[in-house]
Parts: structure tokens; sequence; C-alpha cells
């Protein structure tokens, strides 16, 4: 199991390398290294989850680790990946439904 969970992870990290490339690349080299940053985090943190000496997915703290990285992180970047553009806000419910007319949030 070990084995399977490095390897899709390995697998993993390198279709975002290939997703990254095209969504940043020549322009946004910045942030091309900062989701490359927090892709490995999310790769760390799934491996963590289930495997190892101590897996937090069996204690109190996996709930707040799959909320921030499956959730908060995934969420905010995949619309930071689309947009190229990004508010703290934007992570809030009450920010959620609100466009105007070029699709961007309303504060």
């Amino acid at each position: 199991m070990k084995n399977a969970v490095i390897l899709f992870s390995v697998l993993s990290f390198i279709a975002t390398v290939g997703l990254l490339y095209v969504a940043f690349f020549p322009d946004f080299m910045k942030e091309f290294y900062t989701f490359i940053g927090l892709g490995v985090a999310c790769i760390l943190a799934a491996i963590g989850y289930t495997v190892g000496k101590k897996p937090y997915g069996y204690m109190g703290l996996g709930d707040l680790f799959v909320f921030v990285f499956f959730g908060l992180v995934s969420v905010c970047g995949s619309y930071f990946l689309f947009t190229k553009n990004f508010q703290l806000g934007y992570a809030t419910s009450r920010n959620s439904y609100r466009n105007d007319e070029y699709g961007s949030f309303k504060p």
C-alpha cells in the first residue's frame, strides 16, 4: 500500500508540473514556483494522512488538514489557476456568489 501511495504521488506531481507549466509559463514564474511548493505540501499532506509511523488521519488533526489542503488550498488554488487573480475574501462564503460583469468577485 505504501508503494502505491508513493507511486501515485509521483504521478500526481508530474501531472501537476505539466498543468502549471501550461498555466503559468513564462509570464507568471513566481506563481509557478509557489504552486509547485503548494503541490509538494499537498502531496506530503496526503501521504502523511495515511502512511507513516503516526498517520494524522487517525488522530484529531485529520479533519483540520483535510479542510486546509483539500478545501482551502485546492479551491482557492483552482480559482487563481484559472483567473490569475486572488484576494483573501474569495475564501469566505459571503463573497462566493457576488460577480460583477467581468466575472470577478466584489468585496
